[in-house]
């Protein structure tokens, strides 16, 4: 009876076996797959910094030419002023007129 019974036990003993190989190698065929598709990802980060890259410049270059087209326009608003100043006039000062100004 034991002679059976340890039979018995052994015959389980390898089909558990049996099955956790194959759960083992089903399991090293899933880390090969993702080695792989981190391979895949790994070779196209080059190219993704290059892109990165450019969009930066592309960004940077976007707002130095809205920062110049500010600057061009106040540039425009001074020179109007400047302009509009040079056409004045001071009226002239008399003696009265300054002690009118000053409240004397």
């Amino acid at each position: 009876m034991v002679r059976q019974h340890t039979l018995e036990s052994i015959l389980g003993r390898e089909s558990a076996l049996d099955e956790l190989e194959r759960e083992w190698s089903e399991y090293m065929g899933e880390v090969d797959n993702l080695k792989s598709a981190v391979t895949q990802v790994r070779n196209k980060l080059p190219t993704l910094g290059i892109i990165r890259e450019n969009a930066r410049i592309q960004i940077v270059t976007l707002q130095l030419v809205a920062l110049l087209s500010l600057l061009k326009q106040n540039d425009r608003s001074i020179r109007g002023a400047v302009e509009a100043l040079e056409g004045f006039q001071l009226a002239p000062l008399t003696s009265s007129r300054v002690r009118r100004l000053l409240g004397m």
